[in-house]
């Protein structure tokens, strides 16, 4: 479990423990890192954990009969509803029968969400609902350990072995001697940013190789500047780490540019996206941008990064490159479409407030950030990468009232 939390880190920094008693649960919370150190007061069959941001997603009952964890937040009354639905149920038998009757007609909280659900017993539920945006894999360790984390890369950390995607209107019962699936896979989709920049490089997200698609956008990427007359313009490329890395690395191989190393972290490193105040943000931006000297100065530099949200990494990073080290251009590449809305699914705390794309056209956003150009990848490429692989994404937040898009 320690392991797995560990790898959970770029989902945040905050984690939960849930942990069986026979005939209650017990739940720890903490940072991962101080977590991670804790022991459990008991041995336990079955383990549940989470991790998050400022905004807790998981809830146990008064009675400490069943803890849940969810990809979000959602409303008590609802989760009182779901508790009541399964809670009352003690028996493998009965457990399996309103499963059964749940993926006819489940309740709201299994429609939109994917969560695990751990009763005193230690009989453990995992599902993807079918409305839900968010991601599920199945794996086992050895012949009598399951484990349901997210994405495929925490299995493999555990040292266990991804077997299957769980799909949209699926579920997991598991305790000690079972694992059983219910319900068939429905026309789910899937968050668009659990693809570009949540997920870990090393999962696979619904079957998708999350490093190589991130790569062969970056080859799409690379394809439109040429058009643009922008990449014969470039001396280097470099990605805003970590995540823009896979991106830049597409773009410099198809370019034939040298890609280079011109930032290092300091200390822990933490997804500056998923924090939620402007302080934080910035921490996080000044942790893990120390820039390398000797690298771009006097340089044509084209700057990749993975989203845009307020716009504050990017003019931070440019700024610097400009002010400390000395380039000559700085032509941004995104490698997503412009962020139009908040999230109608709170799956991300963006106000429209946050959103620069929502507030600048292109043209004033280039001036704002102080860059030379900026490029989006437009959705139809985006949509072109990812349909092989028959999974459907996501586009609310790119997509304004108008149906404008990148």
């Amino acid at each position: 479990m320690r392991y797995g939390l560990l790898a959970l880190k770029n989902r945040g920094d905050n984690a939960v423990i849930c942990y069986s008693l026979k005939t209650s649960i017990k739940c720890i919370e903490a940072l991962i890192d101080e977590l991670v150190g804790k022991g459990l007061e008991h041995s336990s069959n079955m383990v549940i954990a989470g991790v998050y941001n400022d905004r807790a997603s998981y809830y146990i009952d008064e009675a400490g009969r069943v803890a849940i964890l969810l990809d979000r937040e959602s409303n008590t009354n609802l989760v009182r509803d779901l508790v009541e639905y399964i809670g009352s149920n003690t028996g493998i038998n009965d457990i399996m029968r309103t499963l059964s009757n749940s993926v006819i007609n489940p309740p709201v909280l299994m429609k939109k969400h994917t969560g695990i659900m751990l009763l005193s017993n230690g009989i453990t539920v995992a599902w993807r609902g079918p409305e839900s945006l968010s991601p599920l894999a199945l794996g086992g360790y050895g012949f009598d350990m399951a484990i349901v984390a997210t994405e495929t890369a925490p299995i493999e950390v555990m040292g266990g072995n991804p077997r299957a995607g769980i799909l949209p209107g699926q579920l997991v019962l598991l305790n000690k001697y079972v694992v059983k699936v219910f319900g068939a896979r429905t026309a789910g989709r899937v968050c668009l940013l659990e693809l570009l920049y949540t997920a870990r490089p090393d999962s696979v997200i619904d079957g998708i190789p999350v490093y190589m698609f991130r790569k062969k956008l970056g080859e799409k990427l690379a394809e439109k500047l040429i058009k643009e007359g922008i990449g014969a313009r470039i001396d280097v490329v470099v990605g805003v780490p970590e995540t823009a890395l896979p991106y830049a690395l597409g773009i410099s191989q198809r370019l034939g540019k040298p890609l280079e190393l011109l930032f290092v972290s300091t200390g822990v490193k933490a997804r500056s996206m998923l924090k939620n105040s402007l302080m934080e943000r910035a921490i996080a931006i000044h942790l893990k941008m120390n820039p390398v000297k000797g690298v771009v100065e006097g340089k044509r530099v084209l700057l990749v990064d993975d989203s845009v949200v307020s716009g504050s990494t990017l003019k931070t990073v440019i700024q610097g490159l400009r002010q400390r080290l000395g380039v000559e251009e700085v032509h941004v590449v995104i490698a997503s479409p412009p962020l139009r809305l908040q999230c109608p699914y709170s799956l991300f705390y963006f106000t429209m407030n946050d959103l620069i794309s929502a507030n600048m056209e292109s043209g004033d956003m280039v001036k704002y950030l102080d860059a030379d150009s900026i490029t989006w990848i437009p959705i139809d490429v985006f949509e072109e990468v990812v349909k092989p692989f028959g999974v459907n994404p996501c586009f609310s937040c790119f997509i304004n009232s108008r149906g404008d898009h990148a």
